[in-house]
């Protein structure tokens, strides 16, 4: 693994809390701390009667159930993936459960939502109409249309369809907000996708059951899923607007109406889909929903349960999150440093022409509060056109993103992730035999770095577009035989033996995150595209080129430094570092008041 340092964690985030709290606020319950996400505490002393929490235990169930019910407590489900269980107990039961030996750590069951980009989609300069400017002359019964940015081209997916790679056989699984099956999508199902949409299971009530029958009453799945299986052709560039038309679809809907969710419903959607893997083939899962960070990635039942299908052989794709430019913004399960992480460009609607794209600017930034790069990759999320789900709350409510009946258009990390789980499928149909990890390095590996072309160096730092910009045929046809997450061990972080520090440093003298000197040179299995010290990184399948505008201090700064991290890096050195010694909270400080009052508030829409 390198150079390993054993880590004492301390935590002092309760203390901030605590010493926080206003006048006449309940008293805190004597807790144990090392046990305890620190959101459980702030709903605790917020004199919460009962609390729907995800209790880990330490490998045995059956104790863990009986140390709930003996106190009072109420198991609701078994989370069998992450030895957990979903409880409903009072604070008094929690704080005697936290003691218990069976118990590895206790979190509450957080919401997690879909979010959108914020950013209004306004038609182009030349004054097009709103409908004309991006999708018209529709032909259903041929598949044809006209578009005015067919965004595949921007990573090169058209040219991985002409050699007849459409993501066949591969089904990816999505967890959002349904997939409708009415209108112009249900002639498409009838004209030969019935095949391809395996089926949607509903997670939000009763016993989760697979039906042929899609719904989706927010609109937001529909759009996302169409970016893949989207069978129409453009009509003046030939290229399918699915980024894997050929891939088996499969919806576990998690979200509700508003977009809104809870973990307890995402963590049995993955168990569902690692039960029913090779049953359908589900090989890659996309996750277009995500909460903020409430804990580390190892003590999070969300990260816990994306690296359990992981683990199992499904290729996770999750959105960074819209919360950019700032750094420390990538969000819950995309700060997990498994998954593969997409963040967004805008490629300023010229598919096909790259130098004018630019990163999106509300694209979520690493590092990761555990110190990882993040994103990993980036691809096209600016004024994408895809499917609308007639009736749905997209459509009643956001008139000004509709094209025509059946046709919207988003921004953000939510449409950028599909586009690249499609062309995972279409990596898996041309050579079904990868992992995972071997997946995730073909990824980075090929990826087309923003580089500025008068002095070759990046123009956005690895912190904002991770690899760079995905490209498909690199990734499907290259010679490219290295696996990702060299030195993380998936099996010891989930046993809770080790948990992992990235390579980011805070250079308190400069306000600047850095690369810790020599660290990426066994990142991913050793790239020879790492070069020119800690904060550069160059070469790759190809280039493009953005502007500065969108970031400032340069590609290797983060100017203004940042409030929230602090110290403590003399504490761990060398390799991924490796926490050890049970379930505390970060170490040296790297939370502050700022972010221990923001525990429970969403990335907004």
């Amino acid at each position: 693994m390198g150079r390993k340092a054993f880590v004492s964690l301390v935590l002092v985030f309760l203390l901030v809390l605590t010493s926080s709290m206003p006048l006449g606020a309940p008293t805190a319950v004597a807790l144990t701390s090392d046990r305890l996400d620190p959101a459980v505490v702030v709903a605790v002393t917020a004199g919460e009667k009962s609390l729907s929490v995800i209790v880990q235990g330490n490998g045995d169930i059956e104790a863990l159930k009986q140390a709930i019910t003996r106190l009072g407590g109420r198991v609701e489900t078994d989370f069998w993936i992450i030895d957990s269980v979903l409880a409903t107990l009072s604070p008094d039961a929690l704080t005697e459960l936290a003691k218990d030996p069976a118990v590895r750590y206790i979190s509450l069951n957080h919401s997690t939502r879909v979010s959108e980009a914020p950013y209004p989609v306004t038609p182009t300069s030349d004054n097009s109409p709103p409908d004309e400017e991006t999708v018209h002359d529709v032909d259903v019964k041929q598949g044809l249309l006209s578009v005015r940015y067919p965004h595949p081209l921007d990573l090169g997916i058209d040219q991985v369809h002409a050699q007849n790679v459409l993501g066949r056989g591969v089904t990816i699984a999505f967890l959002d907000t349904g997939l409708s099956t009415q209108g112009t999508l249900e002639k498409m199902i009838k004209a030969g996708f019935e095949d391809r949409f395996v089926g949607q299971v509903n997670f939000l009530q009763g016993k989760p059951k697979l039906k042929k029958e899609g719904k989706d009453a927010n609109g937001h799945g529909t759009h996302v899923t169409g970016l893949v299986w989207n069978a129409f052709r453009d009509r003046d560039s030939g290229t399918f607007m699915g980024s894997a038309p050929g891939a088996r679809i499969l919806m576990l809907q998690v979200l509700d109406e508003n977009g809104q969710g809870k973990y307890e419903d995402d963590i049995e959607a993955i168990q569902w889909a690692v039960e029913h893997k090779n049953e359908y083939n589900i090989r890659v899962m996309n996750i277009s929903l995500y909460a903020e960070v409430a804990s580390p990635y190892w003590a999070d039942p969300l990260d816990r349960a994306v690296e359990a299908a992981w683990r199992a052989g499904i290729v996770v794709v999750a959105a960074a999150g819209n919360g950019g430019p700032n750094p420390m913004t990538v969000a819950v399960p995309g700060n997990d440093p498994y998954v593969i992480t997409v963040g967004a460009l805008d490629g300023k609607e010229t598919a096909g022409y790259l130098a004018d794209d630019t990163l999106a600017v509300y694209s979520a930034a690493g590092p990761t509060y555990d110190l990882f790069v993040k994103p990993d990759v980036v691809a096209p999320g600016h004024k994408l056109v895809s499917f609308l789900a007639p009736d749905s709350k997209f459509a009643r409510e956001r008139a000004d993103r509709k094209r025509g009946e059946h046709w919207f258009v988003m921004n953000g990390t939510s449409v950028a992730t599909p586009l690249v789980s499609g062309v995972v499928a279409l990596m898996l149909e041309r050579n079904p035999g990868l992992t995972p990890d071997q997946v995730k390095y073909r990824l980075i590996a090929s990826a087309a770095t923003a580089l500025d072309p008068a002095t070759n160096e990046p123009i956005y730092s690895v912190w904002q577009q991770g690899a760079g910009r995905v490209w498909a045929p690199g990734a499907v046809f290259g010679d490219l035989p290295g696996t990702a997450n060299q030195g993380l061990n998936i099996d010891k972080d989930l046993a809770g033996e080790e948990h992992y520090q990235g390579w980011t440093t805070w250079d308190e003298a400069t306000q600047t995150f850095r690369i810790q000197d020599s660290g990426y040179a066994t990142w991913s299995g050793g790239y020879a595209t790492w070069s020119g010290g800690y904060a550069t990184w160059s070469g790759g399948y190809a280039t493009w080129s953005g502007g500065y505008a969108t970031w400032s201090g340069g590609y290797a700064t983060w100017s203004g430094g940042y409030a929230t991290w602090s110290g403590g890096y003399a504490t761990w050195s060398g390799g991924y570092a490796t926490w050890s010694g049970g379930y505390a909270t970060w170490s040296g400080g790297m939370l502050g008041t700022d972010m221990a009052m923001s525990i429970g508030r969403w990335v907004p829409d």
